[in-house]
């Protein structure tokens, strides 16, 4: 079994996992927090394929920054398409979908809106975690 494959295998009961031979990282965090902890864990995953539930443009800069190999989504956004074909990262994905919505449904996912104008995988970082910031903040004030 190739990598991809074992880590869409391990996808039923995660919601992200990355594998390389008989090494797998499994997560099972909501959003894209799985991916903010996987770059700050500082371990490379050059040689990893990667698999994730929903891939939006914000997780596919993020997939890039962790250098992954491959990624395989359940359902992948137009915009996670275009970043992976920039950088040359093998992609596929189950549901085709134009942009990713948010949790209540009603409207855009702000990390979307957040990296929307993002010129590199860096930039989408950091727009990433300010928007999970002012998210905490406001989550916070309720």
């Amino acid at each position: 079994m190739s990598d991809i494959e074992r880590a869409i295998q391990l996808l039923n009961d995660e919601s992200v996992a990355l594998c390389f031979n008989d090494d797998c990282v499994t997560m099972n965090e909501k959003g894209i927090k799985p991916l903010i902890l996987l770059i700050e864990s500082g371990r490379d995953f050059s040689e990893y394929s990667a698999a994730d539930k929903i891939i939006g443009k914000a997780a596919a800069f993020l997939f890039v920054k962790l250098r992954v190999k491959a990624v395989y989504g359940r359902v992948m956004s137009r915009g996670a398409m275009e970043v992976f074909e920039k950088y040359a990262i093998p992609y596929s994905y189950s549901t085709f979908t134009e942009t990713i919505i948010n949790r209540k449904g009603s409207g855009v996912c702000p990390m979307g809106e957040a990296v929307s104008d993002a010129v590199d995988p860096n930039d989408a970082y950091k727009k990433v975690q300010k928007k999970l910031s002012e998210l905490q903040i406001r989550e916070e004030r309720q």
